[in-house]
């Protein structure tokens, strides 16, 4: 976790109209609380991820660079033939230097890890590059400042072996001045994985991997969240990577802790508390995962589900309130009425 030190670095760096405040925490380190009332729907931070990179499953139809759908014929890259992208303007937008285009166009043995292998490559390209990003308004993150706060995040144990072949496969795909040891390489995916939102598509399915290192990754994990990570990039209106939201998905009191849902929300006890010990190394203790009976756990299930989107092709993603009585979807960025069981989308 973050020193508690930094705590009012990170206050200070938040846009003046969030309503959130970085805090130390007596269960789970930092975490981030509301500072006034928070209304269902209402976005609480917006933030441009340090590393995007588009998920092997998806990158002959989702555009590298905005994630758009690539309905008609995609345009490829010139380079590594693996990148695809929705216009000619996101072709030429793409920061895709030449050595994650190198990378991407060599074959792999690790496929079953290509996608961290895809963001340690950027990673080691952003170092090699002096590559920066502007993370929140303001607040500019390069590949050093990155690993000083993964230093502070403790590690997992149950993903040794699949890093070391990310770790192994990356440093493969770069060229020797672009390499570190692969102890730190490895150390920084370790933390690294612990620090990724999965971006998702209608029916759950993956689209993309997007790491946070302005506020984001300060939210803490319940099995029943407050808050929602919204898949549905934003307008990105300066020609830069898109940037996501964190949404509130129900009434948030003042003083209240914010956080979303790191394991798959429709899931039983059993394998949320498996997910999460393998992939981000704690053992659950929310209210949900501490609840004794069945029928709380029913209670949970059920006020997710009402929040759960109805859209044909869809099924998975949560929703949350927009003005008009409508509701929106954070995976497929399908609307609807809220009164309708019919689960057609409506018009307008």
């Amino acid at each position: 976790m973050v020193d508690s030190r930094d705590a009012a670095a990170v206050n200070a760096s938040l846009p003046p109209d969030a309503p959130i405040r970085v805090v130390r925490t007596e269960h789970a380190g930092l975490g981030v609380y509301a500072t006034r009332k928070i209304r269902p729907g209402e976005t609480v931070l917006v933030e441009r991820p340090l590393v995007l990179t588009v998920s092997r499953s998806a990158e002959h139809h989702v555009c590298a660079r905005c994630l758009a759908s690539i309905s008609a014929r995609p345009l490829r890259c010139e380079g590594c033939a693996r990148c695809h992208y929705c216009s000619e303007r996101c072709r030429a937008a793409h920061a895709h230097g030449k050595l994650e285009c190198a990378a991407r166009a060599a074959d792999s043995d690790a496929a079953d890890v290509g996608d961290l292998v895809d963001q340690a490559v950027a990673l080691l390209a952003m170092r090699r590059d002096a590559g920066v990003v502007e993370t929140l308004p303001g607040v500019r993150c390069d590949y050093a400042s990155y690993r000083g706060r993964l230093d502070r995040i403790a590690r997992t144990k149950a993903t040794g072996e699949a890093i070391r072949r990310a770790t192994k496969a990356a440093l493969r795909a770069v060229p020797e001045a672009a390499r570190v040891p692969p102890a730190e390489l490895f150390d920084v995916l370790n933390r690294h994985q612990c620090n990724v939102y999965g971006v998702l598509g209608a029916g759950n399915a993956d689209v993309a991997l997007a790491s946070f290192v302005g506020a984001f990754h300060l939210f803490n994990h319940s099995c029943c969240p407050n808050l929602v990570f919204d898949c549905v990039p934003r307008e990105i209106g300066d020609d830069g990577p898109p940037r996501f939201a964190l949404v509130a998905l129900t009434a948030i009191e003042e003083g209240a802790e914010l956080c979303h849902c790191y394991a798959p929300s429709a899931a039983g006890p059993s394998v949320r508390r498996a997910y999460l010990r393998q992939h981000h190394g704690f053992e659950c203790t929310c209210a949900r995962c501490g609840c004794d009976d069945p029928a709380d756990e029913l209670d949970f299930e059920e006020r997710l589900e009402r929040a759960r989107c109805p859209l044909p092709g869809c099924g998975t993603g949560l929703s949350y309130q927009l003005a008009g009585g409508r509701r929106r979807c954070v995976q497929c960025g399908g609307t609807w009425d809220d009164e309708l069981s019919s689960g057609e989308e409506s018009d307008g």
